[in-house]
């Protein structure tokens, strides 16, 4: 067994990136799923139990107050699901994943941008100048 057991290495960067840097946050998301999927030798926690475990209705809760300042209630759910899409993928360019969240390019950049001022999101260019997104 290594370090991170019973959680896989997958596992523990995705709850790195659903408490985003808040230490006691990190510890209750990794004892809900501890406690969600009770360890068994050579067995291990994976992303997917996470996400089953730690819901897009939990993260928001969670970042509500920290969101509510900056966003209004339908770009905060755009926010929580493109934290959790760039968590599962790492880097997306910005039409595909607008696509992948069924919302307007428009909806999705402006959220962006204030999600790059806070700190959470950067944006580059990649190879053929496509606008990319990527977790901070």
């Amino acid at each position: 067994m290594g370090d991170t057991y019973p959680f896989s290495d997958e596992a523990l960067l995705l709850l790195g990136s659903l408490s985003r840097g808040i230490c006691r946050r990190f510890m209750r998301y990794a004892l809900e799923c501890s406690e969600a999927y009770p360890p068994f030798p050579d067995w291990r926690i994976t992303a997917d139990m996470v996400r089953d475990c730690i819901t897009s209705e939990v993260v928001l809760r969670d970042v509500d107050l920290e969101l509510s300042s900056f966003l209004n209630d339908y770009e905060k759910l755009i926010a929580v699901r493109v934290l959790e899409v760039l968590g599962e993928v790492g880097k997306l360019n910005q039409k595909s994943l607008a696509a992948e969240l069924k919302a307007s390019e428009s909806s999705l950049s402006r959220v962006l941008r204030k999600l790059v001022r806070m700190g959470w999101v950067m944006r580059s260019r990649g190879e053929r100048n496509e606008l990319l997104v990527s977790l901070a």
